[in-house]
């Protein structure tokens, strides 16, 4: 699996294809916007889809962590797709979902999606709304006020990029870069994605200096974004 090596505060971190980052040194592997349940909810809703993207997102997942073997695992919010998710889930995938978090110390960040969930106890990790360790603060909405000794990972806006290739357009999932923050890609399965070019991001992001790290089909690669935003 591919991996695009950073030095950031002079120390090594990993982004990886499937869309995780991991703090080399502090050994925490981080990952957003997991939408456990989506599935389930899109076929309430009419949409005809296959009902696997729970088992998906967990292999994924299980993937990642037997890849960097973490001594704790950050999910940073929309862990679950909807309030009442965790009664919505089979209980075999939940039980997977419970050990894998027991056997690997997940940090569960609570988003818009899961915020005040229903039937909390049915898990075995507790969420909290925002946690921090040395420099590094960890939440699902990146904050507006620029603080300089902080350095801030969060998710929730499931960036994407396009790239042309002979004449043709590709989306991509990417990490957006800035000089104090990073926000993360979805990496759960039928999440999709915002475009870096929106007027959302632009928003968000303010004419900051910002590298994309995108996952392509075949490496991971650092490019310049323009943003022109005033």
């Amino acid at each position: 699996m591919n991996r695009l090596e950073f030095i950031l505060d002079k120390k090594k971190v990993f982004f990886h294809e499937l869309g995780g980052v991991y703090l080399d040194e502090l050994e925490i592997l981080i990952v957003s916007d997991l939408h456990f349940g989506k599935g389930i909810s899109m076929a309430k809703d009419g949409f005809n889809i296959p009902p696997f993207d729970i088992d998906d997102t967990l292999s994924k997942l299980e993937n990642i962590i037997k890849f960097f073997s973490p001594k704790k695992v950050i999910t940073l919010g929309d862990n679950f797709h909807e309030k009442d998710s965790l009664k919505k889930i089979h209980k075999d995938s939940l039980l997977k979902i419970n050990l894998l978090t027991e056997k690997y110390n997940f940090l569960w960040i609570a988003g818009n999606h899961d915020n005040c969930m229903k039937d909390e106890n049915l898990l075995s990790a507790k969420s909290h709304s925002f946690y921090k360790i040395d420099r590094y603060e960890f939440r699902h909405i990146k904050i507006t006020q620029e603080k300089d000794y902080t350095f801030e990972f969060s998710g929730h806006y499931h960036p994407k990029c396009s790239l042309r290739y002979n004449g043709s357009s590709y989306n991509y999932k990417c990490f957006i870069l800035g000089e104090n923050f990073c926000i993360l890609p979805s990496f759960g399965t039928y999440t999709g994605g915002l475009d870096v070019e929106s007027e959302v991001l632009k928003r968000v992001l303010k004419n900051k200096k910002i590298d994309l790290i995108v996952i392509g089909k075949r490496n991971i690669l650092k490019k310049k974004l323009k943003n022109d935003s005033t």
